[in-house]
């Protein structure tokens, strides 16, 4: 198509012409523009071609090599690049001073205004909006910063490393200088200045450095920052205990800002956060917002060691430091809550987020070998799918390998920017083991699926698996070769209990073992199995593959009751309810499944955040994963259908519970507490279906223990209608009318609701006065909500595609990374059916007419609409 975007390709990275040891920033920040001179030290390694910076939205004021000024005969602006075409060949001193406007950046990328404060997001190209330089990451340089403004406007300035020097100028204005001693890339420097309020505290490492941490807000909130000061803490030592990973720096800092493309940045010393991700209590937070801040705390300091000290030498890498930061996170919420649940939860957005990537014309590797806007890559693929394939590794090599991998891999590129391949040779270092075949995970996109059948021989006591793996065709290529797939497998017997087995891997029976899967196809024998066997089979979801093994409706119920891997105990429920969706009239499947699932529900022995877990229906992406030609809305209501039969055939069981926990738990933030208002919950949203239990949910919107449980009374009621709730929806709106992250949740449930007149509604909360259209966090809310909403997204009139469509339009002119995130909202479009599948390429023609729309949208759609051509 004509309208497709410029490529950059991984096979053109070409390393850097010169090395900058030292840059020193000095940015004085005025009522209507920052003045910024940057100076750095330039090692040229050759000078057979012009010097090229990148520069954005930038007035160039002046510059100078070794305090000379340049001849404008000597450098040229084209292009967002300055080049500089004569200069000398030895080390020397270049100094570019610009003016640049954050007041009006509403891109939220580089230096920009957020309410009354500046702040700045780098990654991965954000710092060419605030200084001409080399914006790539593999240019590791120390920083020095210094930050002068008016000291009543901004009495808080903050940058990377420890503050050196603090001092009150002349004019009302003040200084601070900032050094961190560690080499960075550009998109990890960071600046904040504002009037913030502050919290503080104190870590002491394992080697007794006293560590001060700090985390700054808007004025008025820091009460509500201390459950992210805890979590942060609580990180630390975690990551000192597991990985032996010590903080570097003095001074730990972290600010809350409302304005930000993404959740938080890992800036080195300096991280920044989107709000959402720091506050919280127990009246305006959820339990989901308390984990979730507790896992990007987590997430973000871990980035100190993989994403700093070791970081990317090229955008292509991302998944290097992305995929085994979420893989250190996921095991960090593993240790402090529940195992098994957290892999259920992981597993469950890795389905219906990441595998519906990989089945759409978004497929792409974990490291891509090209793209258009590197923004666009910032995804499932990257984050979940790559800490998935660390997670193999790790369970391939064993923990004690994988720990010795990480030290290796530390010790030998600490302060460099380096692959995904240096990462593999540290893993294949530690283990001894051949990782060729593996690394086909970095460059093949797709989920492998695995056709398996199973065969009993009696009288050898044999049990042979026969294993064939396939994987569609991605954009990168038709043809795959097989993946390593790490099979975890156990045996039970049709009574439910653990059948020990051999195999010729090793020497003494076991009952759970792993085999890699490496070819197309393979046959596992495993050996001295005493009686027929029921395998559990992906234990702990060892692999992130789909499969086929054809179990009898006993052997599921077998599983669900006995195993021991809770993984597939709910894996086994997944399974029956796709049955179900599939043929909702099939009463013997019901009659044996619904004594089992409730069996489960009351066993007090059992997590409750596990037994909340069994009862989540797959999710709509989930269901369409190998189907093409869908009509959504038969889908939804097919899947709403089984929700609606569970809601009355295990009404009284979901009474009980509900009723058991009613009274019993307190406002509390504890694993224990949180699982059991989960299970509650979850009962009372299936309650929510039957106009007999509506009471409960607007007896606990007058009196709410938590803001957990007011939020799960409000979207019980709305997500089934919003016209029969209207009083309700205005009641809410009216007491947190000043609480703008409790207003998004507010305008969310409303996105998503099934009610007819969901459209229109969601066109009228954009005329809210609370709806602020330039926030990514309300866009998200109210926008990206709608695109979520299968029945009025995919209305057959084409209206919600259209909607969408416009809305892009205007979200591109300013913000055009968040405009590109919502785009993916139409990356269905292969797999629909008429008239859906020509209603959303008419929207999607109607954005890419649009002759000043962004890369990053332009990209998104382009791969979506010629997916069809």
């Amino acid at each position: 198509m004509s309208n497709a975007p410029n490529m950059v390709y991984l096979a053109d990275y070409v390393p850097p012409q010169i090395h900058i040891p030292t840059v020193d920033l000095d940015i004085t920040i005025h009522s209507s523009y920052c003045h910024v001179i940057s100076c750095f030290k330039i090692d040229p390694q050759s000078t057979d071609r012009p010097l090229v910076l990148n520069g954005r939205d930038l007035t160039l004021v002046s510059i100078d090599i070794n305090g000379t000024a340049v001849a404008t005969s000597d450098f040229s602006i084209e292009d967002n690049k300055l080049i500089l075409y004569h200069y000398p060949s030895t080390s020397f001193n270049l100094e570019i001073a610009v003016d640049i406007d954050p007041f009006t950046n509403k891109s939220l990328e580089g230096l920009y205004q957020s309410g009354d404060l500046l702040c700045t997001q780098n990654e991965p190209e954000g710092f060419r909006r605030i200084t001409y330089f080399f914006d790539r990451p593999d240019i590791l340089s120390r920083y020095t910063t210094t930050l002068r403004a008016d000291s009543m406007q901004y009495p808080t300035l903050l940058a990377n490393g420890n503050c050196i020097h603090r001092k009150e100028l002349p004019d009302g204005f003040h200084e601070t200088r900032w050094e961190d001693p560690f080499p960075k890339p550009c998109y990890l420097f960071a600046m904040v200045a504002g009037d913030l309020g502050k919290i503080s505290d104190t870590f002491i490492t394992q080697s007794k450095r006293t560590i001060e941490l700090e985390i700054y807000c808007k004025k008025g909130l820091e009460d509500r920052c201390w459950h992210a000061m805890e979590s942060l803490k609580v990180s630390m030592k975690w990551d000192e205990e597991v990985f032996g990973l010590e903080y570097d720096l003095d001074l730990f800092m972290i600010v809350a800002v409302d304005d930000f493309n993404a959740g938080a940045m890992e800036n080195k010393g300096l991280n920044i956060f989107n709000s959402a991700l720091i506050f919280a209590d127990s009246e305006t937070a959820t339990d989901a917002d308390y984990q979730r801040i507790e896992a990007v705390i987590a997430h973000e300091y871990f980035h100190n060691w993989t994403g700093n000290r070791v970081t990317c030498r090229d955008w292509f890498q991302l998944t290097l430091k992305e995929g085994l930061t979420v893989f250190r996170d996921e095991e960090f919420s593993a240790d402090i809550h529940s195992r098994s649940v957290k892999r259920i939860d992981d597993v469950s957005i890795l389905r219906m987020a990441q595998f519906a990537e990989d089945g759409s014309p978004m497929a792409h590797p974990i490291r891509p070998a090209s793209y258009a806007e590197i923004n666009n890559f910032y995804t499932s693929t990257v984050y979940n799918k790559g800490a998935e394939v660390i997670r193999m590794i790790h369970t391939l090599i064993g923990d004690a390998s994988f720990k010795k991998g990480l030290r290796i891999y530390f010790e030998r590129f600490d302060g460099q920017a380096v692959t995904t391949e240096d990462f593999i040779s540290s893993m294949s270092e530690a283990s001894d083991r051949d990782f060729s075949m593996f690394k086909r995970w970095y460059h093949q996109a797709g989920t492998p699926h695995c056709t398996i059948n199973g065969h009993y021989d009696p009288s050898a006591q044999t049990f042979t698996l026969s294993v064939e793996q396939s994987c569609r065709p991605t954009p990168e290529t038709t043809i795959k070769q097989p993946f390593v797939i790490p099979l975890k497998l156990g045996l039970l017997s049709h009574n439910g209990d653990a059948l020990p087995f051999s195999h010729q891997t090793v020497s003494t029976p076991v009952t759970e073992m792993v085999l890699p899967l490496d070819h197309v196809q393979q046959d596992i024998v495993l050996t001295g199995v005493k009686s027929s066997p029921i395998p559990s089979l992906f234990r702990h979801f060892s692999a992130p593959v789909t499969f086929d093994y054809t179990y009898s409706t006993a052997d599921l119920l077998t599983i669900i009751e006995f195993d021991s891997d809770l993984f597939n105990r709910f894996e086994a429920c997944q399974m029956i309810y796709k049955q179900l969706i599939d043929s909702p009239d099939l009463e013997d499947l019901w009659s044996r499944f619904i004594p089992c699932i409730s069996a489960v529900l009351t066993n007090d022995t059992l997590d409750p955040a596990f037994r909340s877990a069994v009862l989540n229906v797959p999710s709509f992406n989930e269901l369409i994963l190998h189907t093409s030609h869908i009509d959504p809305c038969a889908i939804f209501l097919a899947r709403d259908h089984v929700i609606s039969d569970l809601s009355r055939r295990l009404e009284s069981v979901f009474d009980s519970i509900y009723m058991d926990y009613l009274d019993s738990l307190t406002h509390a933030h504890d694993s224990q507490t949180m699982a059991k208002r989960r299970l509650k919950n979850t009962c009372l949203a299936y309650l929510s279906r039957l106009e007999t239990h509506r009471k409960k949910c607007l007896d606990t919107l007058e009196t709410p223990i938590c803001f957990t449980d007011e939020m799960a009374a409000f979207k019980g009621l709305v997500s089934e209608s919003i016209t029969l709730n209207q009083t309700v929806i205005n009641q809410f709106r009216s007491k947190w009318h000043n609480e703008p992250l409790i207003i998004q949740k507010w305008m969310a449930v409303q996105a998503i609701s099934r009610d007819a007149e969901c459209l229109n509604v969601v066109q009228e909360l954009q005329k809210d006065p609370l709806y602020q259209p330039h926030t990514p966090n309300f866009i998200r809310s109210l926008i990206g909500a709608f695109s979520q909403n299968i029945l009025n997204f995919h209305a057959n009139d084409g209206s919600g595609y259209r909607f969408l469509a416009n809305q892009l339009l205007t979200i591109d002119s300013f913000n055009p990374s968040v405009a590109a995130r919502l785009a993916n909202g139409y990356k269905l479009l292969p797999k629909l059916a008429m008239p859906y599948k020509k209603e959303m390429a008419s929207s999607l023609d109607q954005i890419l007419d649009h002759s000043k729309l962004s890369v990053n949208t332009r990209e998104v759609c382009h791969k979506i609409r010629s997916s069809i051509n």
